[in-house]
């Protein structure tokens, strides 16, 4: 969804905001900079820069809002991994694997790989619903009202 958002802003945008193609590649490297840093001190320093390049943008930016294009303000943590970066996410779980021979590391990093993709199959695979639990909850929980409504 994020790279659709992007890409769309910078269709919307190259016209109405920027004044030149120089520019507008400019600000796009800025604003995706800016959706993938990984905290908010370091996503303000990117939208700083953009609002030199054309305050409008920012603008733009905060109508939408942050938390649907950016990692660094996104609500929670989404697929249970950290959002700044997949390697933080390995480095977390192999902190003690660290100590192994680089075979023995790699069998590790590869047996924990493994283990993930197999167990969000397994949860996939017991979903009868084309839909998360999450939202099978919600859609369960809105019927139950309709239900009731005069």
């Amino acid at each position: 969804m994020q790279g659709k958002l992007q890409f769309d802003w910078l269709g919307d945008q190259k016209r109405t905001l920027t004044r030149g193609y120089h520019l507008c590649a400019i600000c796009w490297t800025k604003q995706t900079q800016a959706a993938r840093a990984g905290s908010v001190y370091e996503c303000e320093e990117y939208l700083s820069m953009l609002d030199y390049d054309d305050p409008e943008i920012r603008r733009y930016l905060e109508r939408i809002g942050y938390d649907k294009w950016s990692r660094a303000y996104a609500s929670r943590n989404r697929y249970s991994v950290m959002m700044s970066n997949n390697a933080e996410s390995l480095n977390a779980v192999v902190v003690t694997a660290r100590e192994y021979p680089i075979c023995k590391l790699i069998e590790f990093i590869v047996g924990t790989m493994q283990k993930w993709f197999c167990d969000r199959r397994e949860a996939a695979a017991a979903n009868e619903s084309r839909l998360s639990a999450h939202f099978e909850s919600q859609l369960i929980l809105s019927q139950a009202n309709a239900a009731v409504m005069q």
